[in-house]
């Protein structure tokens, strides 16, 4: 499994020759050794242009891991990590390329973004978020605005800190997480999924998994 964030627009060859010598050593090795790369989830042909998936089809790797995240870091202002609107468009463009075994990661972390002559944000762990909640709605650490955690797409609340700063923290809740996975499960239709998760570090909502494998409606691979 490889991950490559950042490559050359000018030369978007270079990393689907990177996989394909790489998925020919591996399976020189070994016929049973199985090469993945994460792709940056995009809708267009023009986003990360150097991430060619055209190019891929022709098997440089046997699967993908689609980064559904991290769709915030596009805009300079509160904005969901993920959103269900958002997974229908990847999963559209996912379409062109029918030949690609997908696996599908969802996020996991939060993402807390402030407002100090313009809006800024840096990532935060589950944990972190969870608790940063539970004392808002109890009147503790600042002073919420609108309190959108319980929401199934797009969970956030609105509040200012201790120190009067307006702010928004958003986070997946288990609830949100599953109604993703739902989602993707209703587009894939009868086929199982490849699931996973990106926690940064200090792990998902501790009955991920097992809600996941007891909901009918979701048939993990």
């Amino acid at each position: 499994m490889n991950d490559i964030e950042a490559g050359d627009d000018q030369n978007p060859a270079a990393f689907t020759a990177y996989n394909t010598n790489l998925s020919k050593m591996l399976h020189s090795e070994n016929p049973q050794f199985l090469l993945g790369t994460t792709l940056i989830a995009k809708t267009t042909d023009l986003s990360t242009t150097w991430q060619n998936w055209q190019g891929l089809v022709a098997g440089a790797v046997d699967f993908v891991v689609i980064m559904a995240l991290d769709h915030d870091t596009l805009y300079s202002y509160p904005t969901p990590i993920v959103d269900t609107g958002w997974l229908q468009q990847i999963y559209s463009y996912v379409q062109k390329f029918p030949q690609l075994a997908v696996e599908w990661e969802l996020p996991t972390y939060c993402r807390i973004w402030k407002l100090h002559a313009g809006w800024s944000s840096q990532t935060c762990e589950y944990p972190e978020a969870a608790k940063l909640v539970h004392d808002l709605q109890h009147g503790i650490g600042g002073r919420t605005i609108d309190d959108r955690s319980q929401a199934l797409d797009n969970p956030y609340i609105h509040y200012t800190d201790i120190h009067g700063t307006e702010s928004y923290l958003y986070y997946e809740t288990l609830p949100g997480l599953m109604n993703q996975a739902k989602v993707i499960q209703s587009l894939e239709g009868n086929q199982c999924l490849y699931l996973s998760f990106w926690d940064d570090d200090t792990g998902e909502p501790q009955k991920l998994w097992p809600s996941l494998n007891q909901q009918d409606s979701i048939k993990l691979c």
